[in-house]
């Protein structure tokens, strides 16, 4: 008898217990929390129709709410704006978008004439020295100066510790005008060459004779370092502005030149320009580079002093 109550008492629990674990009534996988869908999860909707936001309803599984982010994958429909969490990256609809990559890099424009910031020094037999590899500063005269419109050959003649040694200035002549110095002329030529695996310097500058205020060439050619903010060269103040970059890990610095009187003019790396000096004559500014590749330095830059 006890036996026979015993088993209907469970049989009772068994069917009331039943009747509240209602699967039905326990809500969707769209808006139960996780750790309800976990407990008590409709046994009719699959692991990967959870995963994919969908409670195998009505819904079509193909459909895509265009601003939903799928919890499986961290993906983000691109015509939202919202940030991929996976990634980092925000898409934005751009809508019609011009087809040029320029992955983050500014346009540094191309000069219109290029720049022709050409020049070398040659000597003739100087002792101790070489046109590859020297090292010079001498009082010179001028012998000779002809021009066939794309090169200005000045010859001169210098005393080297007294003794009359003769060397040879070529440059790039300038479409603003003739060279302003003379046969005749007294000057200080300046002049290094230098180059191993870490460095080159190739410079040359020529001022009058006593007065080196009145600057008549000066050429720069070197790589190394990083590009100086500011130089004084002679009567002219060279200035760095702010840079472009024409591709990832190189850079252009457009330089400024003027003087004293206000007089200015600023040359994008690549380009040329002039700098009036008074009433006639003027500094023709060839500015072939000014910036960084990768991971030297470098200017190459000509000017010198033309008579219109």
């Amino acid at each position: 008898m006890h036996t026979r109550t015993y088993l209907t008492t469970l049989a009772s629990f068994i069917h009331l217990t039943a009747c509240q674990l209602d699967p039905k009534d326990i809500g969707t996988p769209d808006t139960a929390s996780d750790s309800t869908a976990s407990a008590g999860a409709d046994p009719s909707t699959s692991a990967t129709e959870t995963a994919s936001g969908t409670d195998g309803g009505d819904s079509d599984p193909g459909a895509t709410d265009p601003g939903a982010t799928d919890p499986g994958t961290g993906a983000t429909d691109p015509g939202t704006g919202a940030t991929d969490p996976g990634t980092g990256v925000t898409a934005t609809d751009t809508g019609d978008t011009d087809d040029t990559d320029t992955d983050g890099v500014g346009d540094c424009g191309m000069p219109d004439p290029p720049a022709a910031a050409d020049f070398t020094v040659k000597l003739d037999a100087w002792p101790g020295q070489s046109d590859e590899e020297h090292d010079i500063e001498r009082a010179c005269t001028i012998d000779a100066v002809s021009s066939d419109d794309v090169t200005v050959t000045t010859l001169l003649t210098c005393d080297v510790d007294g003794v009359p040694l003769g060397a040879a200035l070529e440059l790039a002549a300038a479409p603003e005008g003739a060279v302003d110095w003379t046969v005749g002329q007294a000057v200080t030529l300046r002049s290094r060459v230098f180059n191993d695996d870490f460095e080159g310097d190739v410079r040359v500058r020529m001022t009058l004779d006593g007065d080196p205020g009145v600057l008549l060439v000066d050429g720069q050619d070197w790589w190394g370092d990083g590009v100086p903010e500011s130089q004084q060269i002679g009567p002219i103040l060279r200035e760095r502005l702010m840079f472009c970059v024409p591709r990832i890990e190189d850079i252009r610095y457009p330089l400024r030149y003027s003087l004293a009187a206000d007089a200015s003019v600023t040359i994008m790396s690549g380009g040329r320009g002039a700098l009036l000096v008074d009433a006639a004559p003027v500094y023709a500014i060839d500015l072939a580079f000014s910036g960084t590749d990768c991971c030297h330095g470098s200017e190459h830059s000509l000017i010198r002093r033309v008579r219109p």
